[in-house]
């Protein structure tokens, strides 16, 4: 990863153009490729973590890369290893406002402490819904330590 600061730099192919998240073990960005198509790039930092929980996260996104595709659950395009770290490249979440285009100035991830936050209690079609990708989720991780962060 190239850059630092205010410019975020690049990842591959990939130019960061702002951060619109930050987890336990990395930071998501915004991204654009050569073709402008906008994607989120996760970035997990080597000196950032102790070398056991780094390799853990590796581990978490091998795994992520090769089973999870189902409904609910972002996809993963690419995992990419560097001697820096690692990055991920993945679909953009849906927009929190369901804007349908993606402008690197408006952009926010609907997240589900966000759809929970806005309304009282969620429909219950909604709760199954989520229920299900949560859990198939959590089994496709079961060869991993749970991490209580990402529940």
């Amino acid at each position: 990863m190239t850059g630092s600061g205010a410019s975020f730099g690049q990842c591959g192919e990939w130019r960061l153009e702002r951060e619109i998240g930050r987890g336990a073990y990395g930071i998501v960005y915004l991204a654009s490729g050569r073709d402008e198509r906008r994607t989120a790039i996760k970035v997990c930092r080597r000196d950032r973590l102790d070398a056991g929980r780094y390799q853990r996260e590796l581990r978490g996104a091998r795994l992520h890369m090769s089973v999870f595709a189902s409904e609910g659950l972002v996809r993963m395009r690419e995992l990419v290893e560097e001697e820096w770290g690692f990055y991920t490249v993945m679909d953009l979440a849906d927009d929190e406002f369901d804007r349908a285009e993606v402008s690197a100035e408006s952009y926010r991830p609907k997240t589900l402490s966000k759809v929970v936050e806005g309304e009282k209690a969620l429909p219950l079609k909604e709760c199954v819904k989520l229920g299900i990708a949560l859990a198939k989720g959590l089994a496709a991780r079961q060869s991993l330590e749970p991490a209580p962060h990402a529940v």
